[in-house]
């Protein structure tokens, strides 16, 4: 034990992950690289994210393109996609009602 302390020394009392004499790791080129084109990244979507439409005309075009496109959709069509992904509605009495089968008086 103490001839593999002299070889190898001493890193840190305690946890080295947490606490006052945690070792913390060593910053390489290719993370701060990473980084930083995380940053930018997330620069460019927030400049498209606050400058969604660059004028009220491009915005108004947009909004009639969307509702042609609503539009030219069949009525059924959209009630059996909202049928296919959305979960129906569940109460309280249809859960209940499972326990509400082996009464004897009703």
């Amino acid at each position: 034990m103490r001839l593999s302390l002299a070889f190898l020394g001493k890193i840190a009392p305690g946890n080295i992950y947490i606490g006052k004499h945690r070792v913390y790791p060593k910053v390489h080129n290719h993370t701060v690289q990473n980084i930083r084109k995380l940053l930018q990244r997330e620069d460019r979507n927030m400049l498209l994210l606050r400058n969604a439409y660059y004028s009220w005309d491009k915005s108004e075009e947009c909004e009639n393109q969307w509702g042609e496109m609503e539009a030219s959709r069949p009525v059924d069509e959209l009630k059996e996609i909202k049928r296919r992904y959305m979960k129906p509605s569940v109460t309280m009495s249809d859960l209940l009602d499972k326990m509400r089968c082996t009464d004897r008086w009703d």
